[in-house]
């Protein structure tokens, strides 16, 4: 999970330290500004959402154009926008 991460920008490694102690890898970005949807599409937790600026065509490519199409694409709009307001560290306070 780290190894993922790290590629999405959010950690990385002291000095090639020892990858697998927890204590060997800081932030690389201040907590407070990640959320939640950056971390899932970092992990590539199973689920594929899609900024609607950024990767749209990919529902219409795999779905076509009609009314399934459509109705991905605003449930993606809306799980987009639900995912990037909640911040990565409200998951840490729980």
């Amino acid at each position: 999970m780290l190894r993922c991460l790290e590629s999405g920008g959010f950690v990385r490694l002291h000095n090639n330290e020892y990858p697998r102690l927890l204590s060997s890898w800081e932030l690389c970005r201040d907590i407070q500004s990640i959320n939640l949807y950056e971390v899932l599409l970092a992990l590539g937790d199973g689920i594929r959402p899609v900024a609607d600026d950024e990767q749209e065509m990919w529902v219409y490519d795999c779905y076509g154009s009609g009314i399934a199409a459509q109705k991905l694409g605003v449930a993606n709009t809306m799980l987009h926008q639900l995912l990037s307001e909640i911040p990565a560290c409200n998951l840490l306070l729980v």
